[in-house]
């Protein structure tokens, strides 16, 4: 036992279970807030998956290029949109 643990004991079991609790509860308060407002006014971005509108085209595509084509290429062209964008172009 060295001369510093002989005469000072640390002891943190209850430092930050205060103060850990009250911020948890604080940061639930916070996701509860923005669950709420995206319940409201949700965005586009995270609603697109439940959009089915398009569905049956790309069906009809997938149908169309299953039975009369031998090879597809897929162009990468970077960003989340641009794939998109050049096809419309």
């Amino acid at each position: 036992m060295d001369i510093m643990s002989k005469y000072i004991r640390f002891d943190c079991t209850d430092a930050v279970t205060n103060d850990i609790e009250s911020e948890f509860a604080n940061l639930l308060r916070k996701a509860d807030n923005v669950r709420h407002a995206f319940k409201e006014n949700p965005l586009p971005l995270f609603t697109q998956l439940d959009n089915k509108e398009d569905l049956s085209a790309m069906q009809a595509l997938g149908e169309t290029i299953q039975e009369g084509a031998k090879r597809v290429v897929v162009l990468g062209t970077g960003g989340s949109s641009l794939g998109a964008q050049v096809l419309v172009q």
